[in-house]
């Protein structure tokens, strides 16, 4: 079974704002949809530069890692929970207690 991406209209409405990351986060969500993870290690074979954060919360480079995706990523049920996107500016200004909120 696929993985259920959750939230797609955050990508639709950060692509809408920041015209250079669209194309990119479209390959991204297209890809994702097509994964069937069940575990961290089958993510990182895909997705290789994936960081994992803490409680199921990944970050995804996206774009040459001009931004950043945050997702939390519950393998039993196949599904990602798109969380935030930023630039990476924006993620390098974050705290870890701050992620760990979003």
């Amino acid at each position: 079974m696929a993985m259920l991406v959750i939230e797609e209209k955050i990508i639709t409405s950060y692509g809408r704002k920041n015209a250079q990351a669209r194309e990119a986060l479209k390959v991204w969500f297209a890809q994702v949809q097509l994964c069937t993870w069940s575990s961290h290690n089958e993510l990182l074979a895909d997705f290789p530069t994936a960081d994992y954060i803490t409680q199921g919360r990944y970050v995804f480079d996206i774009k040459g890692n001009h931004y950043r995706l945050v997702a939390q990523v519950l393998f039993s049920i196949k599904t990602v929970d798109i969380r935030r996107i930023m630039t990476h500016a924006e993620y390098d200004k974050l705290s870890h207690k701050q992620l760990l909120k979003i």
